[in-house]
């Protein structure tokens, strides 16, 4: 496989990942504090995410000789259950 080729598996799965344009933006816990570290978003499955802070480059450099976070609070489930759930 060369670079840029996609297995047939791979694009069935991106296929079925694309949302629907008028589906209702969801924000982590963490939105705010995204968007005041200067965050550029994009939709992931729904939800308003952080993509970069800063340039590609910077970024790979700081991942490279220091370390890397990602939000996945978007992805927390909670199950709540009982007579007053």
């Amino acid at each position: 496989m060369t670079e840029g080729e996609f297995l047939a598996s791979d694009r069935a799965c991106l296929e079925n990942s694309v949302t629907d344009s008028t589906a209702i933006e969801k924000y982590s816990p963490l939105h705010q504090i995204h968007v005041d570290a200067g965050a550029s978003f994009t939709d992931f499955a729904g939800w308003q995410m952080p993509v970069r802070y800063s340039s590609d480059l910077a970024e790979h450099h700081a991942v490279r000789t220091a370390a890397g976070l990602f939000d996945l609070s978007h992805m927390a489930e909670i199950l709540v259950s009982g007579p007053e759930a």
